[in-house]
């Protein structure tokens, strides 16, 4: 196999893999799923958040690097700290 054939089949698998991807992102904003950071919504298998109460915001075109902002409610916030000082204060006794 030529040097150019094999070069020639990686793209080939390269735009593959691209529109493989791009399909999968689709069908997720078709399932309205947009986050995915592992947690579903609802979930409480991180007792410190609500995740319910969290908005996500997808991706704009044009944004470089970032995946998308994930928007807290100032709530989750009290009730993170909150949480976060009674630990620290059951760690000094």
């Amino acid at each position: 196999m030529t040097a150019r054939r094999k070069e020639k089949l990686k793209q080939k698998k390269r735009t593959r893999k691209k529109q493989i991807s791009l399909e999968a992102e689709t069908q997720r904003k078709e399932k309205g799923e947009g986050c995915r950071c592992g947690f579903e919504e609802g979930d409480d298998s991180d007792p410190g958040m609500n995740r319910t109460a969290a908005e996500y915001k997808p991706r704009k075109k044009g944004d470089s690097g970032i995946r998308g902002t994930l928007v807290v409610k100032e709530e989750d916030v009290a009730a993170f700290v909150e949480e976060y000082e009674m630990y620290a204060e059951e760690a000094e006794r």
